[in-house]
Order: C-alpha cells, then structure tokens, then sequence
C-alpha cells in the first residue's frame, strides 16, 4: 500500500504549475528506470543539484511552465506534490496498456491524488467501448468529484460523484486487477455526504487509509 504523502501534496495549485508538473509525473509512468526528470525537478525546487544536463534543463523548463520562481506563496505545495510524484513512480506500475493504467489508478488513489487519476486514465478513456468506457468514466469522475470538493466546488463534486456512481453500479468487483466495486461503494457514500450536506472532512477515497491530502 502507498505511503501517505505529505498533507500538501494534494494541494490545489495554479493550472498551469498543476499541470506541468502532472506531465512530470505522466511521463515518469510511461516507461521503466528512474525519473531522472521527475527527480531533477524535485532536487531543483528543493535547492539542491539537478543531476545530469539534460534532465537539469528538462526541470528548469518544467519549473519554468509552472512559475514555481514567482510563486511563494504556493511553492511549498508543489515541492510536496512533487515528493509525492517521485514515491508514486517508485511504487507504481510503468507502462500505457489499460491493466497498467488502472494499477496506476490505484497508488494515486492511495495517495489522494485525484485531478492525476483523471489524467491517467483519460487516455484509456478516449479509445474504449461499451461497457469498459462507461466504467472508466465512473473512476474518473469519482475521482474529479473529489478534487472539485476539495476545491470548494461541491455542486461539482455532488454532480460527478453521483454520475459516477450511477456508471459503477453494476461493475464487477474486480477488472483487470482493478477493484472496481471499492470504487462505487466509497463515491456513493461519498454523494450521500454531499446531498446530505454535511461539514467537515469528506469521506475518504476508495484505497486511502486515512483522510485525504487534498
């Protein structure tokens, strides 16, 4: 099971830093061996050395796109996004086959990452069919439901939660590996909370063992 990541490191950042360091973590999960660039931009942003040259000038660019050197008053958010990035790779699984791609669901789940399970899996979204495209988009707006409530948009969330709940219904409890019916079992209690209007912290994410970083 994943660590849990710093508190911040579901933060909510500017879109444009949130989504070039995304692309960090999404390139990172294409291939096998290390992250030299995920890696360098983490030793960049924390102040220490970035490692070879190619992978520095891949980090300064990254952090560039992000704004990270005009941005103090979320820097913090984003080096802990980053930490998080790097223990993500390290745990999950490499690749872009449909199998791979929910492993990775998983961790990032376990992780509290929500906006970057969307990103994973949109992929496989776009070219599949039938009843595999519906479940996957049940996932991901489970997931979306969470990173909008965690923006304060809980219109948002209780819309997508309960979709998504609505498309997991009838999912089995596994797919390729994925357990699907955890996922619609935590998003519907999760549109409950929502429609009932409650305070405080929301229920926690399928996989997620304690409250989560968002």
């Amino acid at each position: 099971m994943a660590q849990p990541v710093d508190r911040d490191a579901g933060g909510l950042l500017p879109l444009p830093a949130r989504n070039a360091l995304a692309e960090l973590l999404m390139d990172g999960l294409r291939v096998p061996g290390p992250c030299r660039v995920l890696e360098s931009t983490l030793a960049l942003a924390d102040g220490g050395r970035p490692g070879d040259a190619s992978s520095s000038a891949a980090a300064t660019a990254a952090l560039r796109a992000a704004g990270f050197e005009d941005a103090e008053e979320w820097r913090d958010r984003a080096r802990a996004k980053l930490r998080a990035y790097v223990r993500v790779v390290a745990e999950a699984p490499r690749g872009i086959s449909l199998e791979v791609r929910l492993g990775q669901a998983r961790v990032l789940f376990e992780a509290g990452l929500y906006f970057e399970v969307h990103e994973v899996l949109e992929p496989a979204w776009l070219t599949a069919q039938g009843e595999a495209k519906r479940w996957l988009q049940g996932v991901i707006q489970a997931a979306v439901a969470w990173h909008h409530d965690a923006a304060g948009n809980r219109v948002g969330a209780a819309s997508l939660s309960l979709s998504g709940a609505e498309k997991l219904a009838d999912a089995p409890a596994e797919w390729h590996g994925f357990p699907l019916r955890a996922v619609a079992s935590a998003v519907t209690l999760f549109a409950d909370w929502l429609a009932g209007g409650e305070t405080g912290p929301p229920p926690s994410g399928p996989f997620t063992p304690s409250e989560p970083a968002q």
